[in-house]
Formats: structure tokens, C-alpha cells, sequence
């Protein structure tokens, strides 16, 4: 488990059970400011984000940025179907990123068509 005080994820691929203890999400605490930008967000019953102890049901409500932590959240997308996350990520300049931030998992360089994929591999 590891604790920061600032957050940022963009284009992840955090897929979810359900909110009983058996999801793999993100859990923060009270003071840690989180940043969600371009990621898929799915569980069987869209709850698998906690937020200082709330519960965030739905990309809509994890948009809407009203949760407690929030800096910014906006194009979250919720969906199980692979295809929706082809170019559905933000767009970002390689050169601000992070050492081998610019390769998928695969080596493969980022963006490919259209633009950014949704999770650890371009298509």
C-alpha cells in the first residue's frame, strides 16, 4: 500500500467487484487530493471507488468531482467492452511525461491512431 498526498491518474484501466471488500479500486484518505482524468472505471455494480470513505458509483458522479479529495476528474468513461477504450484518452505531450510514460506495457510508442488508448496497451 502506498500513501502520497497528491494523486494524479490519467488513462488507467481500474477494473472493479463490488464495493463489499472485494474490489480492486482506489481507496483514499482524508488528506490525499486525487486527480482522475480519461480513465475506464468499471465494476459489476459501478462501485468500485472509494473515496475518503464514499462510496463513487458511477463515471457521472466520479465527473461531477464532488467527492471528498477531489482536485479534478473529467472524461472518466465506464464500460467492459475493450473497444470503447481505443482513442478515448487524453491527449498528452510526450514530452512532459515521465520516463517510459511515452510506451505501452508492450514497448509500443504512444499515441497510435487516433489518438491515446484507455489502459496499458495501444491498439
Amino acid at each position: 500500500m502506498f500513501q502520497y498526498t497528491t494523486v494524479t491518474l490519467t488513462n488507467n484501466d481500474i477494473d472493479g467487484g463490488s464495493a463489499g471488500g472485494s474490489s480492486v479500486g482506489i481507496s483514499t484518505t482524508l488528506d490525499v487530493n486525487v486527480t482522475m482524468r480519461n480513465n475506464n472505471v468499471y465494476g459489476p455494480s459501478q462501485a468500485s471507488l472509494l473515496f475518503g470513505g464514499q462510496n463513487v458509483q458511477s463515471a457521472l458522479v466520479l465527473n461531477q468531482c464532488g467527492w471528498l479529495g477531489c482536485d479534478g476528474a473529467s472524461g472518466n468513461i465506464s464500460s467492459s467492452l475493450p473497444a470503447d477504450l481505443v482513442d478515448a484518452g487524453m491527449s498528452i505531450d510526450p514530452a512532459t511525461l515521465p520516463p517510459g510514460a511515452s510506451h505501452d506495457r508492450d514497448g509500443v510508442t504512444r499515441p497510435q491512431g487516433g489518438g491515446w488508448d484507455i489502459g496499458p496497451l495501444e491498439n
